[in-house]
């Protein structure tokens, strides 16, 4: 249903959880200092899907602070009318229901991500 990309990036994922590195996703990073081989980062948790919040000190080799890609809606005259939507919505759809939006349904907003969806849809 997702497509072979899709497949791909799921063995890069699975291949990333085997690899024993630790990820740490809903957090703001605010410093990160390095010295003797080490990386040190200073990070706010956000509480999410039962994980606790808070202020983490982390040490490590190295530090990866990956981004990911965001939706950047923008609001227009007729945004909020039927087959219209943010690249969140639709991706939304493709991943619950398997169902890409129609032809003629205007996705609504700026940046990389809706550029991406787009383009493979």
């Amino acid at each position: 249903m997702l497509g072979d990309e899709y497949r791909a990036g799921r063995a890069l994922i699975d291949a990333f959880d085997a690899s024993g590195v630790t990820h740490l996703a809903n957090c703001v990073v605010w410093q990160i200092e390095s010295g003797n081989g080490r990386a040190v980062a200073m990070l706010t948790r956000r509480a999410h899907a039962g994980e606790p919040g808070g202020t983490l000190d982390v040490s490590a080799r190295a530090v990866l602070v990956a981004t990911g890609a965001q939706e950047r809606p923008w609001p227009v005259r007729g945004w909020t009318l039927p087959g219209v939507m943010g690249v969140g919505a639709a991706q939304t759809l493709l991943k619950s229901s398997g169902l890409a939006p129609s032809q003629d349904a205007v996705l609504a907003g700026c940046g990389p991500l809706l550029w991406l969806f787009a383009r493979n849809c």
